[in-house]
């Protein structure tokens, strides 16, 4: 069994041609009288939320990464502080 990485991007890249695919196959199924408007919608909402979860938490991560680049300059900053008598802070 071979293992494949699905990264971040992937997933909401997957998500949002999920929803372009869904447009279209449920405007048909309302229209045959397959789906009710009020189904798709909750689905629709669904979906969306789900994406919006993704991507924020993309930029958490991102965030987050920034804050731990810079954490060995500011560990060292306070470190410096400290030394000096001063508050580690501002």
């Amino acid at each position: 069994m071979s293992i494949i990485t699905i990264t971040l991007d992937d997933q909401i890249a997957e998500l949002k041609a999920e929803l372009a695919i869904r447009t279209t196959a449920y405007a048909k199924w309302i229209a045959g009288g397959r789906m009710k408007q009020a189904t798709a919608d909750k689905k629709f909402a669904a979906m969306r939320a789900a994406l919006h979860v993704l991507i924020d938490m993309q930029e958490s991560l991102a965030k987050a990464r920034e804050l731990q680049a810079a954490a060995p300059g500011l560990e060292r900053l306070c470190r410096d502080r400290q030394e000096e008598g001063l508050p580690p802070g501002r």
